[in-house]
């Protein structure tokens, strides 16, 4: 009877210890999880950023098509601004 006593403690004692561990691994892993979360949530507004600044070029490109016989300098200019802003878009995106 002793020894059934003995073994069902260590068992017991063998499950506290496991039950130990696996909530400082689920500790861990929760914080992680919560920084890979924080990680998306930048990447999801840079992303964005970049939509919001691509959206900028195309009806900035749009009006510039419409006004191109008028004044070819000017829409040269905008054009040249426009590809500033997608080189920017494109640096975001590859440092993203």
């Amino acid at each position: 009877m002793k020894q059934l006593l003995d073994d069902i403690e260590k068992k017991v004692e063998s499950l506290l210890q496991r039950l130990d561990t696996l909530r400082e691994e689920n500790a861990v892993l929760l914080e992680r999880n919560q920084e890979l979360q924080n990680e998306l949530n930048l990447q999801r507004q840079k992303l964005d950023e970049v939509l919001n600044k691509l959206a900028g070029i195309q009806r900035m490109l749009a009006q510039e098509m419409r006004k191109l016989p008028d004044d070819p300098q000017a829409s040269n200019t905008s054009v040249n601004q426009c590809l500033d802003s997608l080189s920017e878009c494109m640096d975001i995106l590859k440092n993203a």
